[in-house]
């Protein structure tokens, strides 16, 4: 039943992954699996949090999480710190948000997970950026950086050279924003992502703040695919 109700909450089918979750959990209880209890009490505070119901997201999640706690699940426990400080996050409690990023963080320093530590560096660097703290934002979502490519994460990496185009852009450097997110849109186009058409959308509004011609972007695209793979991105951050 659970695979089920994943397979709908993967496809956007709330109510109905909501249902299957709540029958799940009722049978979790039931037969006193706690692990199962607290992955579901997991799930549907996905779902309330990918429909806006924050406080009854924050709840749900809370109840995962001293279930987790209680039996030591750690590796797990980190995925549900990750989400409230996500709600902190969408709520613009930043501080809050922080604070469990950075307890997240070092559990996932701990146990050696790198994407999860990237994925965390990055939503750092996305709350420097909100309060206006640029240089710290651009060391973190460096950072994030170099761990994708190391572990060959290419969605991953693409997100983050995105991010740097945006703060490139905030930060007034227009020609450089244009060349981090235009590094994303190739990257994505590359790995067939589903973002790649925003992507491009994104470059086209840069090129059209600098005037650019059509033949001038597909130059300047041209020219950062060359860079890319030269030196993996390296010269474009300098």
């Amino acid at each position: 039943m659970a695979s089920t109700a994943s397979i709908d909450l993967n496809e956007g089918a709330y109510p109905a992954a909501r249902e299957k979750f709540q029958r799940s959990l009722a049978i979790m209880q039931q037969i006193g699996d706690r692990a199962g209890e607290a992955a579901t009490w997991h799930q549907l505070a996905t779902i309330d949090l990918n429909v806006g119901a924050y406080p009854a997201a924050r709840e749900k999640f809370q109840r995962s999480l001293a279930i987790k706690q209680q039996i030591g699940d750690r590796a797990s426990e980190t995925a549900t710190w990750h989400q409230l400080a996500s709600i902190d996050l969408n709520e613009g409690a930043y501080p809050a948000a922080r604070e469990k990023f950075q307890r997240v963080l070092v559990m996932l320093q701990q146990i050696g997970d790198r994407a999860g530590e990237a994925s965390t560096w990055h939503q750092l660097a996305t709350i420097d950026m909100r309060e206006g703290a640029y240089p710290a934002a651009r060391e973190k979502f460096q950072c994030a950086l170099a761990m994708r490519q190391q572990i060959g994460d290419r969605a991953g990496e693409a997100a983050a050279w995105y991010q740097l185009g945006f703060w490139a852009r905030a930060t007034g450097d227009l020609r450089k924003a244009l060349q981090l997110v235009g590094l994303c849109f190739l990257i994505d186009r590359e790995i067939g992502h589903g973002d790649a058409d925003g992507d491009f959308q994104a470059v086209a509004q840069l090129a059209g703040q600098l005037d650019l011609t059509p033949e001038q972007l597909a130059a300047e695209l041209e020219s950062v695919a060359r860079t890319y793979a030269q030196d993996r991105g390296a010269s474009l951050l300098k």
